[in-house]
């Protein structure tokens, strides 16, 4: 019953980052692609989903790395009722890094069947949801045979995160054929380099600082994630990138500027 409640709450705030960041950019470039497959503009739609691609990878990955490196003390300070004995954090946290993992792969399914939404096919986004679903079922009845206690929670997570980038494969792959382009976000290896980077840091820094109690947790995890966002503000500086505009990479081009006389 534990490792379900863990689960169960661990999902929720997973959710929380995907409804305030993924949706919104789900919601903005839908009537783009909508508006660019009627007018036959392939490399536009393309250009679309790779920007709304790049800005999850932007968004949703330094979001990851926290999930993943301060677990603990988040689930310190949000655990409640009998979940805030050792054993009761740690399965908590447990469900948040494992599930925080798969925020992008999750943000990109849903995406990527939008595109297939547009086109007017909803079979594809089927299959591909079956295909997650398959590899999600095997990876955690392995599980379950293998482990128990707190890395069930953490491989039942796990598996759910690969199953949500089993099914985004697929469907990059099935618009491959489609869009006869690769639909492959352009910043995924330089945010997730600088997101694990940063996620590293931080661990390392509230392992060595050791805070005990609720209080302390929660001031390390404000000056731990203050820390962390700023960092990577500045490495995305470094970059270029301005997520108020289209990133770069991305297919749009600054229009010329008009000749001179």
């Amino acid at each position: 019953a534990g490792g379900v409640v863990a689960d169960q709450v661990g999902w929720f705030f997973v959710l929380a980052p995907y409804g305030i960041i993924a949706q919104p950019i789900h919601t903005t470039i839908l009537p783009e692609l909508v508006a660019e497959h009627q007018a036959g503009d392939t490399s536009a739609f393309v250009s679309s989903l790779r920007w709304a691609l790049d800005s999850m990878c932007v968004l949703l990955l330094p979001i990851s790395a926290l999930c993943a490196a301060l677990a603990v003390p988040a689930m310190s300070v949000l655990a409640f009722g009998s979940a805030k004995d050792a054993q009761g954090i740690d399965l908590l946290a447990a469900a948040l890094a494992s599930l925080g993992l798969g925020l992008l792969p999750y943000g990109a399914f849903f995406l990527l069947a939008r595109a297939w939404y547009v086109y007017g096919n909803s079979r594809v986004p089927a299959i591909a949801g079956g295909c997650a679903a398959a590899a999600g079922v095997l990876c955690m009845a392995a599980a379950a045979v293998f482990v128990s206690g707190t890395n069930l929670v953490l491989a039942l997570g796990l598996a759910h995160s690969l199953a949500f980038l089993v099914g985004s494969v697929v469907l990059v792959v099935s618009l491959r054929g489609r869009t006869h382009m690769w639909i492959l976000p352009s910043l995924l290896i330089p945010c997730l380099v600088g997101s694990v980077l940063v996620g590293l840091l931080v661990w390392g820094i509230y392992e060595w600082w050791g805070p005990t109690g609720k209080l302390m947790d929660l001031l390390a995890l404000l000056a731990l994630c203050s820390l962390a966002l700023g960092l990577y503000a500045g490495f995305l500086r470094v970059l270029g990138v301005s997520i108020t505009q289209r990133l770069p990479g991305s297919g749009t081009q600054p229009e010329p500027e008009p000749p001179r006389v």
